[in-house]
């Protein structure tokens, strides 16, 4: 996870155009062996046990009138493939922040 977490934020700040350069830029660095961080990157991203879960809390369910979810559409955007959806929002700690929603 921490190789992971390592490709994901160089990718991130722009350190690296790709995965692969990831690997390289953690070898340059001293960190890990290109090989060993190529390894470990696609060994996590293949385990079960690191693939998102959703959690469902029945006792949180609640019935809600019509009007209560349609006074929430003026403000949905649908996502649509190949259309992303980019929000800007400025967060206390990371200062202005670009969010980009994109359906494949």
């Amino acid at each position: 996870m921490i190789v992971v977490g390592l490709v994901e934020h160089l990718l991130e700040k722009g350190a690296v155009t790709s995965i692969d350069r990831a690997f390289h830029h953690l070898e340059e660095l001293r960190i890990l062996a290109y090989d060993a961080a190529k390894e470990l990157y696609y060994r996590t991203r293949q385990e079960d046990r690191f693939k998102p879960i959703l959690l469902k809390f029945p006792d949180l369910i609640r019935r809600v009138t019509a009007e209560e979810p349609a006074a929430l559409f003026p403000k949905i955007e649908m996502l649509e493939p190949g259309s992303p959806v980019v929000r800007r929002f400025r967060d206390p700690e990371r200062g202005e922040v670009e969010l980009t929603f994109q359906a494949l």
